[in-house]
């Protein structure tokens, strides 16, 4: 005799086989005619993106403090570069999992350009002067506040970069969880579709 549980599996299994039947176009499953699982088809997660902008530019950073910390004043090279990667290329590479390559682009040029412009100041023949030294601290004010502005843009619009990625090539994902349903919390299944 069939018990629910079997019949919810049996049922569960015929649901599935008709959606992906229904999302391939055709009116029976058949082998050749099931489409591949979203992954090797070239979904990206949102939630990568975020983490590859979000780490790539906070490992960097937390690194040249690190040895910044340790080697003292003597040589400010180790520390200069992991922190200069960090900020410069660590928030496109979101962007760039997300196959947003003009994005990162445009921000890697943006933080670059903050970069020169602090460099161009401070190297500066006026910097013997009072008005001098008061330029190149507004410059470096100005340039350090557009360049966190842009850090933090990349870094929570990777997501997004994600997502219109998805959309963009027709993507979508479904995502079946146990769920509680209804006021007895009876056992059911809870299907999330992202696209």
């Amino acid at each position: 005799m069939w018990t629910r549980r079997s019949l919810l599996a049996l049922l569960l299994l015929a649901g599935e086989a008709a959606t992906t039947a229904a999302a391939a176009g055709v009116d029976s499953v058949d082998e050749e005619n099931v489409p591949p699982p979203a992954h090797a088809r070239g979904w990206k997660s949102d939630a990568n993106a975020f983490a590859f902008s979000f780490f790539g530019t906070a490992l960097p950073i937390a690194a040249g403090a690190y040895v910044g910390s340790r080697e003292g004043e003597s040589d400010l090279a180790p520390v200069l570069l992991p922190v200069a990667a960090g900020y410069v290329l660590g928030p496109s590479l979101g962007h760039v999992y997300a196959g947003n390559s003009r994005r990162a682009l445009a921000g890697i040029g943006f933080r670059f350009a903050t970069i020169g412009a602090v460099w161009i100041a401070s190297e500066s023949d006026k910097n013997d002067t009072e008005e001098g030294i008061a330029t190149t601290a507004t410059i470096t004010v100005l340039a350090g506040m557009l360049g966190t502005i842009s850090v933090l843009a990349d870094i929570i619009d990777a997501s997004k970069s994600a997502h219109r990625y998805n959309a963009a090539h027709g993507l979508t994902r479904l995502r079946l969880t146990p769920a509680p349903i209804g006021h007895a919390m009876a056992p059911g299944l809870r299907a999330d579709l992202a696209f």
